[in-house]
């Protein structure tokens, strides 16, 4: 019996952190050494807002495969794909080197997995790779 596959990531990380201080630097640059007007800084304070949600509720995503399924969650969205019904995993990299998920199912349809939940590629791959369980690869894809 192989142990199961677990990645979880939460909202709340260094890397979050470091965007918002920086962007809040960067508008705080803005206005004390340029004088730039409020509303010009309110928009670009626009992207603050996801990220400070983020950091304040600490969402908590990730995916979860063992010998019976495939499960992930991500905020109110979850999901469970039984082994049986599980056909391959298609891992898509696009133009900006984000990774994207899917699961083909035996019905041909193709269930996405959301981003928030994908796991690091190489691991997931070795992983599904020792379980048995084809993967597709398609490099630069606009999918």
């Amino acid at each position: 019996m192989t142990p199961p596959f677990e990645f979880t990531r939460h909202g709340r990380n260094p890397r979050t952190g470091l965007s918002v201080a920086g962007l809040a630097l960067a508008l705080l640059v803005l206005r004390m050494i340029f004088d730039a007007a409020l509303w010009i800084l309110a928009v670009f304070a626009l992207p603050l807002l996801p990220a400070l949600w983020d950091l304040w509720s600490n969402p908590i995503s990730g995916i979860r495969m063992d010998d019976d399924r495939l499960t992930w969650w991500s905020g109110r969205a979850q999901g469970t794909i039984p082994r049986t019904d599980l056909k391959s995993i298609r891992i898509d990299t696009s133009w900006d080197f984000s990774t994207r998920i899917s699961a083909i199912l035996d019905t041909g349809r193709r269930v996405r997995l959301p981003y928030e939940c994908t796991p690091p590629r190489a691991a997931f791959e070795a992983y599904l790779e020792t379980r048995g369980i084809p993967v597709e690869r398609h490099h630069f894809s606009l999918r």
